[in-house]
C-alpha cells in the first residue's frame, strides 16, 4: 500500500484555502446576501411596530366635563374600539346630558359609535331621544356634542302629551329647544 503524501497535502491545504477563498470573494456576494436579510427583518419590524392598539372594556360610565360642569355622561354595557382609538364602539349606551336640570335629556339605542376627533356619537338599533315631556324614536341618530345638536335622516316618531308626528329626518338643537321634522310629515292631535 503506497501513501500518497502530496494528494494528502493538497487536500490538507484545502481545508484551510476553501473558508480562505470564501472570505477573500465575500465582499462580492456579502452585500447581495445582507440586503436579502435585511428585507426579511424590516418587514418583520415594520409588522410588529405597527402593532394594533384596541381595547376592551365592560360595564362603561364615561363622563365629559366643560369648565369643570358635568355636561354628559354616558353608560354602556361595553366599549371598545379595533385598529385604532380615534373610534370608539359601545353595547347598549344610554347618554344622559346633565347640563340643565330643567331640561333633562337622555339618549339611548341598541349600538353607538363614537368619533373621538370629530365628537359625534351615532346611535343605532331602536334609539330612543327622551325629554321630560317628548319621546322621539328613530333607527338611527346623531349627536354632535361639541355643537349639541341631534340629527337623524331616517324615519322618526315624535310623541308627546296629545300629539303625535312622524316624518322622514330629524333636528334637535339642544341649545335653544328648536327642532324641526322634514319630508312626509304626518301630525296627529287629540
Amino acid at each position: 500500500m503506497k501513501i500518497d503524501f502530496q494528494k494528502i497535502i493538497r487536500s490538507r491545504n484545502m481545508l484551510w484555502q476553501l473558508p480562505l477563498l470564501v472570505i477573500v470573494i465575500a465582499p462580492l456576494w456579502w452585500g447581495g446576501v445582507v440586503k436579502f436579510l435585511n428585507i426579511e427583518t424590516q418587514q418583520n419590524q415594520s409588522t410588529t411596530g405597527q402593532a394594533k392598539s384596541s381595547f376592551t372594556m365592560l360595564q362603561v360610565k364615561i363622563s365629559q366635563a366643560e369648565k369643570g360642569q358635568e355636561q354628559i355622561r354616558l353608560d354602556a354595557s361595553r366599549v371598545y374600539s379595533e385598529d385604532d382609538q380615534e373610534t370608539l364602539f359601545l353595547d347598549k349606551p344610554v347618554a344622559h346630558l346633565v347640563g340643565d336640570p330643567q331640561k333633562p335629556l337622555s339618549i339611548k339605542g341598541g349600538s353607538a359609535i363614537y368619533e373621538t376627533k370629530k365628537q359625534i356619537i351615532t346611535l343605532l338599533d331602536d334609539v330612543e331621544l327622551l325629554t321630560s315631556d317628548t319621546l322621539v324614536t328613530t333607527s338611527v341618530l346623531r349627536y354632535f356634542t361639541k355643537y349639541k345638536k341631534v340629527k337623524s335622516a331616517a324615519e322618526v316618531e315624535l310623541n308627546s302629551d296629545g300629539m303625535r308626528i312622524t316624518g322622514t329626518s330629524f333636528f334637535y338643537d339642544l341649545v335653544n329647544g328648536d327642532f324641526r321634522v322634514g319630508k312626509r310629515v304626518v301630525c296627529n292631535l287629540w
